[in-house]
């Protein structure tokens, strides 16, 4: 690799910065990996030198920042997901017409604040919310509405939905950013389904959503129940998000030999093929003005993604524009007794 001056002030600058830099040249070559950037992408600095950025796995998450291209000074860093499931907040910065760097920087809170800070949060916020939805609930037991203020409490009563599913969201976070252990145990999964679903009812309800229901009779599995239906959970509030004029979600589980598979179809707006492979990226978003409507944080997916494949499972999706879309995912069968 042909050293330049700009590459030479920036390894010197670099080795004393606890961000990981990343540089490319005019070419569109790593010209420079620091010590931090060895750290955060888990990679040692003579795999990736003088190679594009997306010639290696660790690296392809900062090909999009680079394709971006330098962003303006008042622009927030933009979150990435480091191989090692955990986010970096990261920025391209033109230091020569010849060089551009990513800069990342990592939270400086440890694990365990992260994840205490996370649930205090939750705690502070679930209590209140779920309070408010009681209160609400108790409006219509205390006299007949009007067809307006009936409205007006089921909108409110949809907004604390939204909350608490933030909340959870946050917690669910925390604990995939703490290393998202499993605390497994005996259970049956036609159970964890039936009471996702229950859960799900009034939401499905206010969007004019129905949900039907094929299972088998019964399927145990050994699982961390919280996580499992919390993947459970997102894809089917996804179903019913993304089947705004309403209409059927169909959710099934079918056992196999080697495991058992649930698939969630909904028949709604279907996504396009080009935002297919990003679907299950953090914060990833499609933004068309038939979803911008649609509330979301963009974590859901990724989330269940997590969780499904801490179990040993797999998870998959199949869409087509205006014709819905079928997520599915397999987990291996439970041991034998």
């Amino acid at each position: 690799m042909t050293r330049t001056v700009d590459t030479e002030i920036l390894e010197t600058i670099s080795d004393h910065l606890s961000d990981a830099l990343v540089a490319v040249d005019e070419r569109g070559r790593v010209c420079l990996f620091n010590a931090a950037a060895e750290d955060a992408l888990g990679i040692s600095a003579s795999e990736i030198m003088d190679q594009p950025v997306h010639a290696h796995r660790a690296t392809r998450c900062l090909v999009r920042l680079f394709e971006q291209g330098a962003a303006p000074e008042d622009a927030e860093p933009e979150p990435i997901v480091l191989p090692s499931g955990k986010t970096a907040y990261a920025r391209v910065v033109e230091v020569t017409d010849r060089v551009r760097v990513a800069i990342l920087q990592r939270l400086h809170q440890s694990p365990s604040q992260f994840l205490n800070l996370m649930r205090d949060i939750v705690h502070d916020l679930k209590i209140p919310i779920a309070s408010a939805k009681g209160f609400v609930d108790l409006v219509g037991a205390a006299g007949d509405l009007t067809e307006k203020q009936s409205e007006f409490a089921q909108r409110a009563l949809g907004s604390l939905d939204t909350m608490l599913g933030r909340v959870h969201e946050l917690l669910d976070m925390a604990w995939l950013e703490t290393g998202g252990e499993l605390s497994p145990v005996a259970t049956d999964l036609v159970d964890l389904v039936r009471q996702t679903v229950t859960d799900l009812e009034p939401f499905a309800r206010r969007q004019k959503v129905h949900l039907n229901l094929d299972l088998p009779e019964r399927c145990p599995l050994h699982a961390d129940e919280r996580r499992l239906m919390s993947a459970i959970y997102n894809l089917i509030s996804n179903a019913i998000k993304y089947s705004p004029d309403g209409g059927p979600v169909d959710i099934s589980v079918r056992r196999r030999h080697d495991g058992v598979i649930v698939r969630v179809e909904d028949h709604g707006l279907g996504i396009e093929p080009e935002h297919l492979p990003h679907i299950f990226q953090r914060f990833y978003r499609i933004h068309t003005p038939r979803t911008q409507r649609i509330e979301g944080s963009g974590l859901g997916l990724e989330i269940a993604q997590a969780i499904i494949e801490k179990h040993g499972g797999d998870i998959h999706v199949q869409s087509q524009p205006d014709e819905g879309s079928v997520f599915w995912f397999r987990l291996p069968a439970a041991p034998t007794p």
